[in-house]
């Protein structure tokens, strides 16, 4: 759990993703409200600007590898290999019981998954490339590579 000895640079986490990152060590901002949330040592709204934040300091940001995959690419973030399931999100649409669906809603719905499985299998792939690029543990320790 090292990785949270750095600040970390996200929006507010809520439900299992503030109980994920506490139980994991990392330190809530000064002003973490209670209920469960969890404020970060920097606060952000947009991703655009945690990668700014994360580019330009010693801050670590969650990130999806086709968000970061870019950065990643031209050696200005490397991936930290954490692998965290709760961290992932499944939404779903909700609708009235027994409605009829419109042709326009049931065409949304199945774009809508399309471009889910899509970005899934993106990141399942872009995840791969990028973490193979790097040396094990054992080779960063004895090149003195940061981790």
């Amino acid at each position: 759990h090292r990785v949270f000895e750095f600040p970390l640079v996200t929006t507010v986490l809520r439900g299992a993703h503030a109980a994920l990152v506490s139980a994991a060590g990392a330190n809530p901002s000064g002003d973490s409200a209670g209920g469960g949330d969890f404020t970060p040592q920097i606060l952000v709204n947009t991703v655009a600007v945690a990668r700014m934040i994360v580019r330009e300091s010693n801050a670590v940001m969650p990130g999806t590898a086709a968000t970061l995959a870019e950065d990643v690419q031209t050696g200005r973030l490397i991936i930290l290999n954490v692998d965290a399931p709760a961290m992932r999100t499944i939404g779903g649409l909700i609708y009235l019981r027994e409605r009829t669906l419109s042709p326009a809603t049931r065409l949304f719905m199945e774009t809508l998954r399309a471009v889910e499985a899509e970005a899934h299998a993106l990141d399942l792939v872009l995840a791969a490339a990028l973490t193979v690029a790097r040396p094990p543990a054992a080779a960063r320790a004895s090149a003195h590579v940061p981790a």
